[in-house]
């Protein structure tokens, strides 16, 4: 699909493996760097930081966001990613190859190829993969709504109307009362977290916590961009320095903590921050599965 000249979409269900896959390509790719935009081979996952992230899916857009070409060709375009990709990019792809994920999921996949095209354009084709399914193979995702999304998936073009037929076919009994708990329990530690805020007030550590676990994740500073972490937070405040910010999931946290591999960065007396020591570049982002043998989406 690259050597005839189309944009590719990989979609991959953790970092691990997208890392894994965009070396993989990079034996035959030419691979985007920031100070270069002649490379076609790019990955973008959560464990990016803002500013590294940004230029990515700048560079992204520029070759394959809706309406950027009208008409005019496009340039042969490879991006491994992970459900970072499902919402808020306004892409079009030619063609999708995607891990096999819950239907919700792959459905957002789907959605950044045949985007904005017109009625009349041929729909170009989306591939889900069968494997690996299994317990541990499907993480982050549960197991059970992988392998019931690949038997109720059908081959050919989905009808949009169709598709809460489909939904309603895999979140039945023991999956649909789970699902209602689960969105029940998150809307209660939501709404108590609201209830603890001040308006025009920073948010104590405790808070902080509480509100990060209420999405399943933390913050942490890359050791390496402490410097312009500390230099951005000088000239124009913390707002500007949290462009140098990674995400990890609250478990990627907690192991981290238990292999002492966070460290708390002292802001002016007040220790609200960690910087984790593991590698990061703009390249890569923050591999931390190296060190603790996990990954995460």
């Amino acid at each position: 699909r690259y050597q005839a000249g189309e944009s590719v979409l990989v979609c991959c269900n953790t970092v691990g493996r997208a890392q894994t896959m965009y070396d993989l390509l990079a034996q035959f790719i030419p691979k985007w760097q920031a100070n270069d935009d002649d490379g076609d081979l790019c990955l973008l996952h959560s464990r990016f930081h803002l500013k590294d992230r940004t230029a990515k899916e700048n560079w992204l857009f520029r070759r394959v966001g809706v309406g950027q070409h009208h008409g005019a060709h496009r340039p042969a375009t490879v991006i491994v990613a992970t459900q970072v990709v499902e919402v808020s990019l306004n892409v079009d792809f030619d063609t999708l190859y995607t891990d096999p994920a819950p239907l919700e999921a792959l459905l957002q996949r789907f959605g950044r190829v045949n985007r904005g095209r017109g009625r009349d354009a041929n729909l170009r084709p989306v591939h889900v993969c069968r494997a690996p399914v299994g317990e541990t193979e499907s993480k982050p995702y549960d197991h059970r709504l992988v392998a019931r999304a690949l038997e109720v998936l059908p081959a050919g073009v989905i009808d949009e109307q169709g598709v809460s037929d489909l939904l309603k076919l895999i979140y039945t009994g023991e999956l649909r009362d789970e699902w209602l708990r689960d969105y029940r329990k998150g809307e209660r530690d939501f709404l108590h977290v609201l209830e603890m805020m001040e308006p025009f007030e920073s948010a104590d550590l405790e808070r902080e916590q509480k509100f990060y676990k209420t999405f399943d994740g933390e913050q942490v500073l890359p050791a390496t961009c402490a410097d312009d972490y500390e230099a951005a937070f000088r000239k124009s405040g913390r707002l500007a320095a949290s462009e140098y910010l990674v995400s990890v999931s609250s478990g990627q946290y907690w192991r981290l903590r238990t292999l002492k591999q966070l460290r708390l960065y002292d802001e002016e007396g007040g220790n609200w921050l960690w910087i984790a020591d593991l590698p990061y570049d703009a390249e890569y982002g923050l591999r931390f599965e190296v060190q603790t043998g996990e990954d995460d989406a």
